[in-house]
């Protein structure tokens, strides 16, 4: 196999074939190699580190100078080279210095391997190849003073184009041909305040003007020292760069830092500036958030040079100033931040430039304010994020708070930040923000509709500032399918409907939420009364219901709201509602006429009764709609010899009756409420005359149910006015009504004949009736008795009539039947005992509902409801009412009541069980009482309380002790200091709060009466302290109060009525509102401390009181309760006094009263009190107390 090695060609070079001749192997690679570079790959061997050992040799042949191997310059390795693990010749530690063009460019490899084994020659091969230039940077710069030497010194105060320093280079490339040499250019980089700079060839450093030994340590100079100022140096950094190298590379450079040191010398004497000042004084103020270069004033001073001579320096991080004018401005990068620091302290050095020995500079302190201005928010924030999922979040839900990032301080009244969408509004889809408080809410039910991701683009602003854009991400989860929630009927959970309301009358709207949406819902409802549309959950009138307000007002249903979402009715809910009728006047339906009365001529006198007309009215008793008058159907009162009240009904004689009256007279009867009418109801009037007995008849007992076989007897009594002489009559059975009855078929006898015996006035008619077990419609048949062809007699009241009750039960109806199962039993002492009765029906396929209420010596104060519905459904044959019954500790008798079923719907009553029987049985008896003890003391939380508090304020809580433990106790006030308190519950209030007046009392007395159940009492005095309160303002009561105020600024009202104000001492506000009122001033006077205003001085109405202790030359004579008219020789209107009387005056131009203890003496006038300007002021006004 042919071994070979072969170089690693860089840069562009390409390797020859190892078999050439030695000239033609050689590669070039550039100069200045890496350590651990790749020179070489040695093929032909099995890379195998245990099988080989490599050795380098010194070169040999042609090239026995060359470097090679034995100077340690390469090393033998193992690297992986396209993958494959290869021998490889790499460069050993120094491998740019051993590599170097400008040293030697021709290098040679010569190694040999053998085997470790056998030691058997492997290979021994000898390599060169060649090293190219590249440019490299200069290697040294230095700077020498004009004796040659590195310290570089200067005086101070020499000034400009002073030399420095000469600049010196070297490079690597300066000792071969073509290299850059000494071909260098310089820069100064680095320049304290521009010092330095370099001359016309660019290889000197010269100064730019002099240098100062003495600024050192001054604000923002640069000079430093390295033993605390003895001596003082610039450091200025110069940079040399090469000229690019033979090749034309890029040049390369090379920078160093230099010392110049500053030399002391004595400097002439100088005065220091003066009269430092910052916008000529020590503050200044500028914007916070202000940016770079923004003024915030001039630093100004004084000099004995004038202020050209001056420069000004500051070391600050958010400050700087300018040297020459002085102007201090915003530094670049500063962070003004008013809520962080609001005012700084900056040092400012002022220096005179003219030097010499004295002190040249002094430094200031000054303040820079910040003002606080109003900043835009900087970011919006979110918290209290929730849940949103479709069928459990509500309209109005919160979502999450979006709350601004203000940099405003909260004290700063900049906070009014507002919320909204990025797109403009508040509403963004299915969220809104509330602008003021940034809360997000739903504005709608959630819904599977919504599921999915929404991206919320909030903006805070305050006015025209606004915060970035911030975004919150909500999803909307999907719920698992749910059952309805929230089933309401127009929003609760009762309905009204008026009574009688006929098919398809809408009672209201169920309305349910769902997870899926109401278009997902249906709606049903099983009801004998009422029925619901599936779609829209409106609950309506059911064809053929009646619904009567006066047999039942109240129903229970059941709604039952299916979920389609969850098959077919997997999800449903049932809600039970109320339905209750609304009771409305109703139209009498029928008049009924009773306690008929024999008229007949020579004995019925004016206003004697003839008949009583009665409204059948469908209104319950208690509906307050039974207001019937009455009428003839001639639309009056009075209907020829007949007269009808209107209000009860009563027909009577309008005139004695003669026998010019006799005959039939028909009576047509109208009953109205309002515009109600009901149909006319005829009443025949038979007037018979005096010759003869009158004959009347009357039911007796005529009202009953027929029996199943048989008969029953009607009884009907017929009655002779007179017993003289025979007298007879037939009778006859007429059906009559809705149903009649049927003469032949229903009776057993239906005609006859009453006869009377001389001296006999009465007779009875038995009318029999068949029993049968016939089905008639579950109607009650009526029937009439008429008499007719008397002899030797009249006929005055001709009919009566019967009613045969239906007893008969339809055989294929469904019949409900009531019965009690237990129903007597005790109350009990408290909560409830329930009283049991059994409902049973037969036919039960199709569902059913019947009536029931309670009647008897029972009230809704014994049991829970009086009356309800019993709803059976399709084949419940039984269903259970429960009376709960109340338990107490009355003593009372035994209390029978009935339980009666009506208004039976799908069904039929069964008439002969249509009610049922209970008893409460009382349980409560006499005990011997424990004597009754009366309380032993009252106390009360707090006993005091603050002037002038208002009406109703609480004072402190009653408690009473009492022998018998009692705990519940009354109270009253049996003296209330003049009003000023009152008792509410066992609260001891304020009830006129103007009568506190801790000026004018600190306590007052009050006496308490506490009694306990039993009526016994115990009475007790308390103080009531009043605690002081400074400033006092009150308005006043509608009374006639007396105010005083205290030492404070207090701002007394009088309200209505007449009042008195005292002011006090301090300066009050006094007002005395409506009424005639009175200003008292009785504390001495003071201008500053104690100068009073009345606000609404009426000069007719009202009046000033002095006191004589203070207004001492006003005289002795007058007190508070007997005031004295101020002699009027004491007051003037003017200036001042005019003569020595004149102790009081009344400045009308400036509205001010004034004492003057002197007159017009020398001694001044003292301000009482301000007015209104211009009154009209006299003597009269002033009163001494």
């Amino acid at each position: 196999m042919a071994r070979a090695l072969t170089i690693i060609a860089y840069t562009g070079f390409t390797n020859l074939d190892p078999s050439d001749p030695l000239w033609n192997k050689t590669v070039n690679l550039t100069e200045n190699l890496e350590d651990n570079q790749i020179v070489g790959i040695i093929d032909g061997f099995d890379v195998d580190p245990n099988t080989l050992k490599f050795e380098f040799l010194y070169p040999t042949g042609s090239q026995p100078d060359l470097p090679g191997d034995a100077d340690g310059r390469y090393k033998i390795d193992t690297a992986v080279i396209g993958g494959v693990t290869k021998w490889v010749v790499k460069v050993a530690a120094g491998g740019k210095v051993n590599f170097n063009y400008e040293d030697i460019t021709l290098h040679e490899i010569r190694f040999k391997a053998t085997d470790k084994t056998t030691g058997v020659l492997k290979h021994d091969g000898t390599y060169y190849f060649t090293i190219s230039d590249v440019n490299e940077a200069p290697d040294s710069l230095t700077a020498k003073n004009a004796a040659g030497g590195t310290n570089l010194a200067l005086d101070e105060n020499l000034g400009a184009n002073i030399f420095v320093a000469d600049l010196f280079s070297t490079d690597p490339d300066r000792l071969v041909s073509g290299g850059d040499g000494d071909t260098f250019s310089y820069s100064i980089v680095g320049n304290p305040g521009n010092l330095f700079k370099l001359d016309g060839t660019g290889k000197k450093i010269l100064t730019t003007g002099s240098l100062d030994f003495e600024d050192y340590g001054l604000p923002g100079n640069l000079l430093k020292s390295d033993d605390g100022g003895l001596s003082r140096y610039y450091e200025v950094k110069v940079r040399v760069t090469d000229g690019g190298g033979a090749v034309g590379t890029t040049p390369l450079f090379l920078e160093k830092t230099f010392k110049v040191f500053v030399n002391d010398k004595n400097d002439t004497v100088n005065t220091p500036p003066t009269n430092v000042k910052l916008n000529g004084g020590t503050t200044a103020q500028v914007d916070e958030n202000s940016g770079f270069n923004v003024t915030v004033g001039t630093v100004t001073a004084d000099d004995d040079g004038g202020p050209t001579h001056l420069r000004y320096f500051m070391n600050d991080t958010r400050f700087d100033i300018d040297a020459t004018t002085g102007r201090i401005f915003v530094k670049n990068g500063a962070n003004l931040n008013f809520e962080a620091a609001n005012q700084f302290t900056v040092a400012v050095t002022v220096k005179d430039l003219d030097g010499g020995t004295g002190a040249n500079s002094v430094t200031q302190n000054f303040t820079i304010n910040l003002k606080d201005v109003n900043e835009a928010p900087t970011d919006v924030t979110f918290s209290n994020a929730q849940t949103i999922q479709a069928g459990s979040t509500a309209i109005n839900s919160q979502v999450v708070l979006a709350t601004a990032v203000d940099p405003d301080g909260p004290a700063s009244g900049f906070r009014n930040n507002r919320y909204k969408f990025e797109n403009g509004g508040v509403t963004d889809g299915i969220f809104t923000i509330d602008a003021a408080t940034g809360q997000i809410t739903t504005n709608t039910n959630i819904t599977n509709a919504h599921v999915g991701s929404y991206g919320l683009k909030v903006i805070a602003y305050d006015g025209a500032l606004v915060s970035p854009t911030k975004t919150f991400n909500v999803t909307v989860a999907a719920a698992a399918n749910t059952a309805p929630t929230n089933v309401k009927l127009n929003g609760g959970t009762t309905a009204q409907v008026d009574e009688n309301s006929g098919f398809n009358v809408t009672v209201g709207t169920v309305t349910a939420d769902d997870d899926g949406g109401p278009t997902h819902l249906r709606y049903f409802m099983n009801d004998t009364r009422f029925d619901i549309d599936a779609m829209t959950g409106r609950i309506f009138v059911k064809n053929g219901a009646n619904l009567n307000f006066e047999a039942t007002n109240q129903f229970a249903v059941a709604v039952t709201v299916k979920d389609l979402d969850g098959g077919a009715g997997a999800m449903s809910t049932t809600q039970n509602f109320t339905i209750n009728l609304k009771d409305v006047n109703e139209a009498p339906t029928d008049v009924t006429f009773s306690s008929p009365h024999v008229i007949q001529a020579g004995s019925t006198a004016i206003n004697s009764q003839v008949v009583l007309a009665t409204a059948v009215d469908p209104d319950g008793p208690a509906s307050g709609f039974r207001n019937n008058l009455y009428k003839f159907e001639n639309g009056g009162v009075t209907d020829g010899i007949f007269t009808i009240n209107a209000t009860t009904g009563q027909i009577t004689t309008n005139t004695n009756i003669t026998n010019a009256h006799v005959g039939s007279y028909d009576l047509k009867v109208i009953a109205y409420d309002g515009t109600l009418v009901s149909p006319t109801k005829t009443y025949n009037v038979n007037v018979v005359s005096g010759n003869k007995p009158a004959l009347s008849i009357v039911a007796t007992d005529a009202d009953k149910f027929e029996g199943d076989s048989g008969t029953t007897e009607f009884l009907f009594t017929v009655t002779r006015s007179s017993g003289t002489g025979a007298s007879s009559v037939t009778w006859t059975v007429e059906g009559t009504g809705t149903h009649p009855a049927t003469p032949g078929v229903d009776f057993a006898t239906f005609t006859g004949t009453v006869n009377f015996a001389d001296g006999e006035t009465s007779q009875v008619i038995k009318v029999k009736v068949i029993g049968d077990t016939e089905y008639e419609g579950g109607f009650d048949e009526t029937f009439l008795v008429r008499l007719s062809n008397a002899t030797n007699a009249d006929i005055a009241v001709a009919t009566a009539n019967g009613t045969i009750r239906n007893d008969d039960i339809d055989p294929a109806a469904s019949v409900i039947s009531i019965a009690a199962t237990d129903a007597v039993k005790y109350e009990g002492d408290t909560g409830f005992t329930d009283f049991t009765f059994t409902v049973t029906r037969t036919n039960a396929t199709a569902a059913a509902s019947v009536n029931w209420a309670i009647t008897g010596a029972v009230d809704a104060a014994d049991v829970e409801k009086m009356s309800d519905v019993v709803n059976f459904a399709a084949n419940q044959t039984t269903a259970t009412i429960t009376v709960k019954v109340k338990g107490d500790k009355l003593i009372e008798s035994d209390e029978a009541f009935t339980v009666t079923l009506s208004n039976a719907l799908g069904a039929q009553i069964n008439p002969t069980k249509i009610s049922a029987n209970g008893k409460i049985l009382n349980d409560d008896f006499e005990t011997t009482p424990i004597p009754n003890r009366a309380p032993t003391d009252i106390t009360l939380s707090k006993y005091s309380v603050a002037e002038l508090s208002a009406a109703g304020t609480s004072v402190g809580s009653l408690s009473a002790l009492d022998p018998d433990g009692n705990t519940a106790f009354s109270y009253k006030l049996l003296s209330s200091a003049d009003d000023r308190f009152e008792i509410v519950g066992n609260a001891l209030k304020v009830k006129k709060g103007i009568k506190l007046d801790f000026e004018q009392a600190t306590s007052h007395q009050i006496t308490v009466e506490a009694k306990d159940g039993g009526g016994l009492t115990f009475t007790k005095t308390m103080t009531i302290s009043v605690t002081d309160v400074n400033p006092e303002i009150t308005a006043g009561s509608a009374e006639d109060d007396k105010i005083v105020g205290g030492v404070g600024k207090d701002n007394l009202g009088g309200g209505l009525g007449n009042d008195t104000l005292s002011g006090g001492l301090g300066n009050d506000t006094l007002s005395g509102g409506a009424g005639k009122d009175v200003f008292v001033f009785d504390t001495k006077l003071d201008k500053k401390k104690n100068l009073d205003k009345i606000t609404d001085y009426v000069v007719k109405d009202d009046s000033i009181y002095l006191d004589n202790a203070i207004f001492k030359k006003l005289g002795k004579k007058g007190t508070p309760d007997k005031p004295v008219k101020m002699n009027k020789a004491f007051f003037t209107i003017g200036d001042a006094a005019k003569d020595k009387d004149d102790y009081i005056i009344y400045n009308a131009k400036k509205g001010v009263l004034y004492y003057d203890a002197d007159g017009d003496g020398a001694g001044k006038a003292v301000e009482i009190a301000t007015l209104k300007k211009n009154l009209k002021m006299t003597a009269a006004e002033f009163f001494v107390i």
